[in-house]
């Protein structure tokens, strides 16, 4: 037990001075020079802070502090620092010693730091010159307090990295004569180093100004020898000058001709004519500059002097073409004139070589190999020869080469054989899609102003760009332009025959000259009219006569229809806009057009539903319907003469608007010979009429089929239309609420069948009549046979005139859909602002199919606007889509 005890305290009394251990360092100059004053540094490092003492000795240095005492306050980490001051003694060596100790007075660490001390570096007593200069040359003078040697430099440094000696040194005066001074403020640096190897510690300084006359540098554009034509000269002057110098020039002794000049500072630049009978002359220029202080400069440092070549080299002969193995053509030739500096070589894919044709100018020898010509392509070569002066001599005979490439023939018959279609287009045929990528990008720019002019209208203008809609057809044109631009940069990557090409350019050009030729580019107001429309009883009676001829509607149901109706229009005004406008196209042309807007306000409070508006345009603003452009608004034509209906299935509090506009210069006080009717429900009339007037919007009359046809046609949507409501009702029991959804569905249906001619049907809903007077609950057909019933009126439908056919069959399509899709009938309910992309897509390629291309390519338009109001993420899923319709339009 005492043992371990004992072990125990050994081991504590070991491992105690390691918890204390320190350090002490000491760091000063190795190199001292006599009487010198100096910093020694002192350092103490331990893992422990502690109080203590370092003890200091010296030999051959003096200094007040012999010892410094420190807390384990002054520590920062585990390190204390100090430093002292000393005073260097005579030449020799010095010793510092030092011992670190605890507050107990024990020694930690002992240290010793041994150096030289030299005699004194020399001083430099004098320099000179100071001042101010008037010369470009400068005697650096200097003075030592003792031999030495001595050396200068434009930068400071140590007198080891000074770059020159004086050239007389090695006594107490130093003297050397510096040239190529410059404008301005001349600073050089001394150091100097004595016979026993004491070196300045630093640098003695030489500062002067230097204001000395001022000279010039020329550069000409055209390198000596110069050719004949105009010469850019440019002179650069030594220092900034107030005025204009004078720089003239003469050739070979001859008189002076001055040169004017232009710019500020030490830029001037001018110009001289070199004319083709100064051949062979020697040319120098003159100048003279004052500057600021006076001094005036004639030196011209450099480009003093020129020499004139006139004279064009004389044409290469016996131009020779060998085809290498690789396809390479190998020009030669033979020359014999003056010196060439080079040759420039022109190759063209047709006969008849120019200038124009520039292939390279990288050979001084008689020979050239193009490696850059293509497989299975004739090419026709010239050499010209151009002298040093860069005088250009004319163009050899021409001679042509095809270029085979027989190592490609082998690897090709050894592999498979190269496709036609693989190779790109031939590279003289793409200059020609060059040229129309060039048209087309500055097409992109002129729409891109008009769009940017349009948009900055104001006033009257900018409502006509408005309602002309002019910035959807200027940003359609530009869509469409981009397009043919990619398409022009997808033919380079295609191989085609100069014939391929050709033609595939002529539909472009037709195309981009159609685009120009619809693209509009400013408006302007003509005239103007606004009044309020006065409606009689006659007009009425002419509505109305239009909207139900041929439903078989007697005397007197009309004659009430007539009477409600003319009550119920004292309850609305029409005001009425009209305007004769002015377009500019691209293209230069103009279209004269009348455009007219109506608001329909309604004076009542109740809430109207289910309001026909008729609208009788004069046919001296439109011979027929389809020279009119309605905008914004669904509608049907009752007659071409032209009379058109629209419908609201719920009439605005703030009144309804319709617009429309010809492409024809028509007076506005015109537009007070139309009439606008507002007329109510068929629905108003007795039952046994409103049975038969509930699609009354939609007239199969005018589709060419007799009253049996239409008759059974209409049967035939009502049974489906019941069949859907037996489902509803009994099977689903959605009741009430699905009831006004299937009416809404049907109605749908009868507005994408309108859509076929791009101006779809109006809105409208089916008559609740239709409801209450049928039970169609008490049909009893199961859904298979629904189906059936559907298919087997498809089949009749289609099997009916084409033109019945046409309209009837987006009808039923939008039935089956709303009828196996309820709930998106509201999303795909009208083909105006609020349809989709995939409405359109999807009516644009039903037209297509159907050989209607021109009504699909309108649709076109709003396509390319929907596409780009897409997020990013989802245009994928449509462009390609849109290409097929593109393509298909084309």
């Amino acid at each position: 037990m005492k043992k371990a005890v004992l072990w125990m305290l050994a081991l504590f009394f070991m491992i105690m001075p390691l918890a204390n251990a320190a350090t002490l360092a000491i760091n000063a100059n190795s190199l001292m020079f006599e009487s010198g004053s100096y910093t020694v540094n002192l350092t103490v490092t331990s893992s422990t802070a502690f109080n203590g003492t370092i003890l200091i000795s010296y030999t051959n240095l003096a200094s007040g502090a012999s010892s410094v005492t420190f807390s384990s306050a002054d520590f920062s980490g585990t390190q204390y620092e100090t430093s002292i001051s000393v005073t260097a003694g005579d030449q020799g060596s010095y010793t510092i010693l030092g011992t670190l100790m605890n507050s107990s007075g024990s020694i930690l660490d002992t240290e010793s730091k041994i150096g030289t001390i030299n005699s004194s570096a020399p001083k430099v007593l004098t320099v000179s010159p100071t001042g101010t200069l008037t010369t470009s040359y400068a005697t650096l003078i200097v003075t030592t307090d003792e031999a030495a040697t001595c050396r200068f430099d434009k930068n400071n440094g140590t007198y080891s990295n000074m770059g020159t000696t004086f050239v007389n040194t090695g006594t107490t005066k130093h003297n050397h004569t510096v040239t190529g001074l410059t404008e301005g403020l001349q600073i050089y640096y001394v150091m100097c180093k004595d016979s026993a190897g004491n070196e300045m510690k630093d640098a003695k300084k030489i500062q002067f100004n230097a204001d000395i006359a001022p000279t010039a540098s020329i550069k000409l554009s055209d390198t000596s020898p110069v050719r004949a034509g105009t010469v850019e000269i440019e002179l650069t002057v030594s220092e900034n000058l107030e005025s204009s110098p004078s720089l003239q020039y003469s050739l070979d002794g001859s008189s002076k001709t001055d040169i004017p000049l232009e710019g500020s500072g030490t830029k001037w630049k001018g110009y001289m004519i070199i004319r083709e009978t100064d051949n062979n002359k020697i040319g120098t220029f003159y100048f003279s500059a004052i500057d600021a202080a006076g001094n005036v400069g004639t030196k011209i440092t450099s480009g003093n002097i020129f020499l004139v070549d006139t004279e064009e080299p004389p044409a290469p002969v016996s131009l020779n073409a060998e085809v290498l193995a690789d396809g390479s053509v190998r020009l030669e030739w033979y020359y014999d004139g003056e010196d060439a500096g080079h040759y420039s070589i022109y190759r063209s894919t047709s006969k008849g070589v120019t200038k124009a044709h520039f292939l390279s100018a990288g050979t001084a020898n008689s020979e050239y190999t193009d490696t850059s010509a293509e497989d299975k392509v004739t090419y026709y070569y010239a050499v010209s020869a151009v002298d040093e002066a860069g005088n250009e001599g004319p163009l050899s005979s021409e001679i042509y080469a095809t270029s085979l490439d027989l190592i490609e023939e082998v690897k090709n018959a050894e592999t498979a054989p190269a496709k036609e279609d693989d190779r790109v287009l031939p590279p003289d045929l793409v200059p020609k899609v060059d040229v129309y990528a060039k048209r087309a990008g500055t097409t992109v720019l002129d729409i891109e102003s008009i769009l940017k002019g349009l948009d900055s209208k104001s006033g009257e203008e900018k409502v006509l760009v408005e309602e002309l809609k002019l910035l959807d057809e200027a940003r359609n044109s530009k869509a469409r332009i981009e397009a043919v631009k990619a398409r022009l940069e997808s033919y380079k990557k295609t191989y085609m025959t100069s014939e391929e090409l050709d033609a595939k350019l002529a539909d472009v050009d037709k195309e981009m000259r159609e685009i120009e030729a619809n693209t509009p580019n400013n408006v302007a107001l003509s005239a103007k009219t606004n009044f309020v429309q006065a409606l009689s009883k006659a007009d009425i009676e002419s509505a109305v006569g239009e909207l139900i001829n041929d439903l078989g509607i007697g005397d007197d149901e009309k004659s009430k229809f007539v009477n409600l109706n003319n009550k119920w229009n004292e309850d609305f005004e029409v005001n009425v806009e009209a305007k004769s406008v002015t377009v500019n196209y691209m293209d230069g042309k103009r279209d004269e057009q009348a455009l007219v807007k109506k608001k329909i306000s309604y004076k009542g409070s109740d809430k109207l539903n289910d309001v026909l508006i008729i609208e009788t345009i004069p046919k001296a603003i439109a011979e027929t319907a389809s020279e009119i452009n309605f905008l914004g608004q669904t509608f049907e034509v009752l007659n071409d003469d032209p009379v058109v209906k629209f419908g609201f299935v719920e009439f605005a509090k703030e009144g309804e608007e319709i617009k429309y506009k010809v492409k024809k210069n028509a007076d506005p006080e015109l537009a007070k010979e139309s009439k606008t009717v507002m007329l109510l429900s068929l629905n108003e009339l007795s039952p046994e009429a409103s049975q038969v007037t509930g699609f009354s919007i939609f007239t199969f009359s005018k589709l060419g089929l007799s009253k049996l046809q239409a008759w059974l046609l209409w049967t035939g949507v009502l049974v489906i239309v019941g069949l859907s409501l037996y489902y509803a009702v009994l099977v689903k029991g959605y009741g009430a609420d699905y009831v006004h959804r299937m009416k809404r569905k049907v109605n749908v249906a009868r507005l994408r069948a309108g859509a076929a001619d791009v101006k779809p049907g109006l809105t409208r809903p089916i008559s609740s009549a239709m409801f209450r007077k049928k039970n169609y609950a008490k049909i009893d057909i199961s859904n298979e046979d629904a189906n059936a019933l559907f298919s087997d009126l498809f089949t009749q439908v289609k099997e009916m005139k084409k033109d019945a056919a046409d309209r009837m069959l987006p009808l039923l399509f939008a039935l089956e859909e709303r009828f196996n899709y309820p709930g998106n009938a509201e999303e795909h309910s009208t083909f105006t602002e609020d349809a989709t992309i995939h409405d359109l897509i999807e009516m644009a390629n039903y037209l297509i199919e159907n050989g209607k291309r021109k009504e699909a390519a309108r649709l076109y338009p709003q396509i390319t606007l929907k596409y780009r109001q897409l997020p990013k993420e989802q245009r994928s899923g449509v462009y390609e889509k849109c290409q097929r319709i593109y393509e298909g339009v084309r």
